[in-house]
């Protein structure tokens, strides 16, 4: 045998089971739930009969039933923006420190965020549109706030600028950075 994980069942157990109580909870009107340990066989055996089920939610249901075909982008297009979101805040809070950061490979990892985020500008102008034309569509369904939810990760900046003013946004944030000193 090797050594052991850092995890073991009960370690899981611990944290999945926090999980369900809260959700017990919540559909109890916010009655506190003990979190059973199974470490204790007595406790296990209190909780062997216990059927409680969460409901699930039905992916189907994030549309209302008449949708139009353009809510089948909305899978992939959140895949898409969850990458972009993510580059995008690396870059507008990597900026806020830039300065601070006195070795090379931290300014480089923001520098390269930067040339990244540069080629991908046409694809988030794309994606950004695309988000927000099903937010309108849909305003009041399950996928716009999961839309709206997405885009304000990046938010302040990133859904603020379209088009020339994220490359202009870009470009400014870019001679900042060649203006700090030791940044070649």
């Amino acid at each position: 045998m090797g050594t052991p994980g850092p995890w073991n069942v009960y370690a899981a157990c611990d944290v999945t089971l926090t999980g369900i109580m809260a959700v017990k909870s919540e559909r109890s009107g916010g009655v506190p739930q003990t979190v059973p340990d199974f470490r204790d066989p007595a406790v296990r055996e209190l909780c062997r009969n216990d059927d409680f089920r969460q409901e699930h939610f039905d992916p189907k249901a994030i549309f209302p039933a008449d949708h139009g075909a353009d809510a089948e982008e909305f899978c992939p297009l959140m895949l898409a923006l969850e990458g972009e979101v993510t580059r995008f805040r690396r870059i507008f809070d990597g900026a806020k420190v830039f300065a601070n950061f006195t070795d090379a490979a931290s300014r480089l990892a923001i520098l390269n965020a930067l040339v990244e985020a540069r080629k991908a500008l046409p694809k988030w102008e794309e994606h950004l549109a695309a988000a927000k034309r099903l937010i309108a569509a849909y305003p009041e369904a399950p996928a716009a706030f999961a839309l709206k939810g997405m885009l304000s990760l990046a938010e302040p900046e990133a859904s603020r600028f379209s088009g020339d003013a994220m490359k202009q946004e870009l470009d400014r944030l870019e001679e900042a950075f060649a203006s700090v000193p030791g940044t070649k």
